[in-house]
């Protein structure tokens, strides 16, 4: 079979509870074919289990430029969502084109990439269990975003990446953005590189709106924030502070004014990040990762 559950362009609302479905097909293809938007497409408590290669959940525009039908142009799926249950798929739990989307509390197993976030597909996950063990010469990842896709990471959650073959792991891509950081196995970004033993870590991303001034010019806009530590480090010389500045397109390169970013250790639980620039940022936001090694 193609699929246990099929909604094509068009669908106003459509919502599943408790419903079930084991066997060699993706669990849910919603696809846009007609040229009107998608609505609402929800998933309660429902179980897929996919026993071959497809997908777990799959939603897509499989026409985004028009080429053999000109009304599919920039459409989506407005509001696709998943609460609770399990999904498990073969090559990808969740494969994401074109569409807007909220996971909360739902555990996707897979054996090549938990979430696969394409172009044009948003993705919002609010303490989600993710687990990817793969058995591939090839990587195998965790949540992995492609071209202009989005990720979020909200709340808290899992998400552990193995693989049992010659393949590296990825545990997510690095334009993943958390809000709060799960439990990660390994802790590891692009390329999966693990990180020697640690005893702390906070990653995260703050918007330009967030961020405060102090004396500003004409020619100094003189940001700066502030980024408190779950626990007072023990050591700041065993401590690595990454800052990076992300454009409003997602780049990181760094804009063409005179512009210098620094922090201050305002206590060994709070960082201070002070960003000097002619321009104004705005839309811009300052991803962080602190870690705090034990030796």
């Amino acid at each position: 079979m193609e699929t246990a559950y099929h909604a094509y362009g068009g669908i106003a609302r459509v919502i599943r509870r408790r419903c079930s479905f084991y066997g060699n097909a993706t669990g849910d293809l919603t696809v846009i074919t007609d040229g009107v938007d998608n609505g609402e497409v929800g998933f309660e408590d429902c179980d897929f289990e996919t026993t071959g290669t497809q997908a777990g959940l799959n939603v897509a525009n499989p026409d985004p430029n028009g080429t053999a039908n000109p009304a599919n142009v920039g459409k989506i799926t407005i509001n696709y969502w998943v609460r609770g249950g399990r999904i498990a798929g073969g090559t990808f739990g969740l494969l994401a084109n074109h569409a807007n989307i909220n996971v909360e509390k739902a555990i996707f197993t897979s054996r090549s990439t938990g979430l696969q976030i394409n172009s044009n597909a948003k993705l919002d996950l609010y303490s989600p269990t993710v687990r990817v063990a793969g058995a591939t010469t090839v990587a195998v990842f965790g949540v992995n975003v492609e071209g202009n896709g989005t990720a979020s990471w909200h709340g808290a959650g899992e998400l552990t990446v193995k693989n049992s073959g010659s393949g590296s792991v990825v545990t997510y891509a690095p334009s993943v953005k958390f809000t709060n950081v799960p439990v990660i196995t390994p802790p590891s970004s692009q390329l999966g590189t693990a990180l020697p033993n640690y005893r702390q870590r906070k990653t995260g991303q703050i918007i330009q709106t967030a961020w405060s001034s102090y004396n500003p010019t004409t020619t100094n806009k003189r940001f700066y924030l502030n980024i408190p530590l779950a626990t007072s480090v023990a050591s700041r010389a065993l401590t690595m502070v990454n800052l990076a500045l992300q454009q409003p397109d997602g780049s990181l390169v760094w804009p063409p004014q005179d512009l210098t970013i620094a922090f201050n250790w305002q206590s060994n639980g709070l960082i201070q990040v002070q960003i000097s620039t002619a321009d104004s940022l705005t839309n811009y936001s300052l991803r962080y990762e602190i870690v705090e090694y034990l030796g």
